[in-house]
């Protein structure tokens, strides 16, 4: 996961939440959406300051079906609506370009296209144009997630703008075998990571189906390498191709530890002497 800057600090959510709200044209929905604008403003700092280990503490108040319903029309009819160009350029795209080169920062392997709320709008209405509680995401990992939510601490996924998890060993790899060399992703967590933190990392794995789609690439690549390899091994020595293993498991590692191949290189390099074994019958 990619850690990313909590954007539109310098602008306060009453600001865009206001905004989006004086460009419906009903005088009356103006009115009745206004109402809301305290709440939003204090459950939105209050989400800021207790993010993500004492979110639970956040009391949120209760509101109708009705009233959720026409609170999110101001996040998909003003602050998302593309025919709102103006609103649009100025709050949502420039969260949109919160994540560098487009990268998907929950999975790393896709382009954002839309914006994700972290707590769903469904359930927490008066986050709906919340920018910390908006992250760019690819259709992937929101299609995922869905509706997913907890403010339990350690039922929750990772979150770009408060997890900072890329000094941790978090994502590995083991080799199995099944017609072929199969790579399986799992939760790699030492004992030097707390228990919660491991426990918010299988749920972040879990919910956006990480370790399935690592899978599919990663065993892509084999398919894809596993004539070079075996040429390495028998042509230069089983030596050499370990050391091929090696320096890619470096140089991927010095890029992003908890890549899907840092750890698959991780797992070829760990059990290599079963790796050779299946070379061999290659």
């Amino acid at each position: 996961m990619i850690s990313l800057p909590i954007p539109l600090l310098d602008t306060s959510v009453e600001t865009i939440f206001k905004e989006c709200v004086n460009r419906f044209e009903s005088d009356e929905s103006k009115k009745r959406l206004l109402t809301y604008s305290t709440a939003v403003t204090k459950y939105s700092q209050q989400f800021l300051e207790r993010m993500p280990s004492e979110i639970g503490m956040i009391v949120f108040p209760r509101i109708s079906k009705k009233e959720t319903k026409e609170i999110k029309k101001v996040y998909t009819q003003k602050f998302a609506n593309q025919e709102e160009k103006s609103l649009r350029e100025k709050y949502y795209n420039v969260i949109m370009a919160n994540a560098p080169g487009r990268k998907c920062p929950i999975c790393e392997i896709s382009i954002t296209t839309t914006l994700d709320h972290y707590l769903p709008k469904s359930k927490y209405p008066l986050l709906v144009v919340t920018p910390a509680n908006l992250i760019p995401t690819c259709w992937n990992c929101n299609l995922k997630k869905g509706t997913f939510s907890s403010v339990e601490a350690e039922d929750m996924p990772l979150h770009p703008y408060f997890d900072d998890v890329s000094k941790i060993k978090w994502l590995d790899a083991k080799v199995s075998f099944n017609s072929g060399l199969i790579i399986e992703y799992i939760n790699g967590c030492g004992s030097d990571v707390y228990e919660v933190m491991k426990k918010r990392i299988d749920i972040h794995l879990r919910v956006n189906q990480l370790k399935e789609r690592y899978a599919l690439l990663a065993n892509g690549a084999i398919d894809g390498s596993k004539l070079y390899w075996k040429d390495i091994y028998f042509n230069s020595g089983k030596e050499q191709l370990l050391l091929h293993f090696n320096e890619q498991k470096k140089s991927e590692e010095s890029f992003d530890l908890n890549s899907w191949k840092s750890a698959m290189y991780r797992a070829l390099t760990e059990q290599y002497n079963e790796v050779e074994m299946w070379i061999q019958s290659l």
